[in-house]
């Protein structure tokens, strides 16, 4: 039988969105800070996903 969920662990979807963008935003951080990317080519990469999207 499956168990009940604490309401206090559960999440709302705004907020699980809103959790998901911040792990984001922070490993792109790290990837810029550590020199892995650049903030030109991660702009560049978002342009062509957004693209590629609206196929």
């Amino acid at each position: 039988m499956a168990e009940k969920l604490d309401s206090k662990e559960m999440v709302t979807p705004d907020e699980h969105i809103y959790s998901s963008m911040v792990q984001i935003e922070a490993i792109t951080r790290l990837l810029v800070k550590k020199g892995i990317i650049t903030k030109d080519e991660l702009q560049v990469e978002y342009k062509d996903l957004m693209r590629e999207a609206k196929k």
